[in-house]
């Protein structure tokens, strides 16, 4: 006994369109956004605010079938087609002069209007169907695993802007204390303090503005930095220079801290959520287009069976 196969296509109410009795009924039953979309995605497998748009059959045995859609609700769901389109879609095809060409292969105006026309709406249902089945295979779970991969790839952090007063001389300890006692006093950052401070040592040097994240600020400065409020001095460091291997007395001043969170799941989803449809889509569009290429032998095998291998359909000279 043969057995036939089935896939049923359908397409739900634009929810926006709905009067208002309906929309309440419908969201009686959600408690959050995430359902409320569910809600809207889901209305083309209900009777009642669903309808059928295509039907495929297919006998299992004999790899045979066929598909009926109903064109209309091509434009009722705005896979619409206008004049202006199937006009530039001819004359990309048959070139500016239409008439002429289509004169020149025995093609009246309408038969070529008509074909191209059918060509188009049904390229355009195609892309409906399969984006249908990318956004069904798309599910809370996935955009749910999509965002704990990107927070592994983008986890929170901050952000630190600081300066640096170095002192170096032959009693960076007892210059450091001056120094300290001089900042905490006069309430300002150093960089406001350049002549007073060298007027205690013309040692003394401050940095211009560093700017850090967790990644790049070294261990040292981290150290330095975090018992810091903005606009506080830290107490001297004592430290050997890598260059000169001398002696050499810090103060870290920390301007700004800002902290970077890790961004909320509602304000990615959407995103993600996107993302993971076009993923869907570019997988179910050449798995369908791998098929019909194979059910009606345009595989790169069976061209290959027919075409012989010196065939040059155009030369450039």
């Amino acid at each position: 006994m043969s057995k036939i196969v089935f896939d049923i296509e359908t397409v739900g109410e634009d929810f926006d369109e709905l009067d208002q009795t309906s929309k309440d009924m419908l969201l009686r039953w959600t408690d959050d956004e995430q359902e409320i979309q569910q809600l809207k995605e889901g209305l083309g497998f209900s009777p009642l605010t669903g309808q059928i748009v295509a039907i495929g059959v297919m006998d299992v045995e004999t790899n045979q079938g066929g598909v009926y859609f109903q064109s209309d609700i091509a434009v009722e769901k705005e896979v619409k087609l206008t004049d202006g389109e199937v006009r530039e879609a001819m004359e990309e095809r048959f070139g500016p002069n239409v008439m002429l060409t289509l004169d020149q292969i025995g093609l009246t105006y309408e038969d070529a209007w008509k074909m191209m026309k059918e060509e188009i709406l049904v390229q355009r249902m195609t892309w409906w169907f399969v984006h249908a089945k990318a956004i069904s295979q798309v599910t809370p779970h996935d955009i749910r695993q999509s965002f704990r991969l990107y927070l592994a790839d983008h986890p929170p952090y901050q952000e630190w802007k600081y300066r640096v007063i170095s002192i170096r001389g032959e009693h960076p300890e007892e210059i450091a204390e001056k120094t300290i006692h001089l900042c905490n006093a006069s309430g300002f950052s150093p960089e406001t303090l350049v002549e007073s401070l060298q007027a205690i040592d013309p040692t003394i040097q401050v940095s211009s503005e560093f700017i850090a994240t967790d990644p790049d600020l070294s261990q040292a400065h981290r150290e330095a930095l975090a018992p810091l409020s903005p606009g506080e001095y830290s107490a001297p460091k004592l430290q050997i220079s890598r260059v000169d291997h001398q002696t050499v007395a810090r103060i870290f001043y920390l301007s700004e801290k800002i902290d970077h969170p890790a961004p909320q799941f509602k304000d990615l989803s959407h995103t993600l959520r996107n993302e993971l449809i076009q993923q869907a889509v570019a997988q179910t569009s050449t798995t369908y287009m791998d098929k019909l290429r194979k059910h009606y032998g345009f595989d790169a095998a069976h061209l290959k069976e027919y075409i012989p291998e010196d065939l040059h359909p155009f030369s450039l000279e």
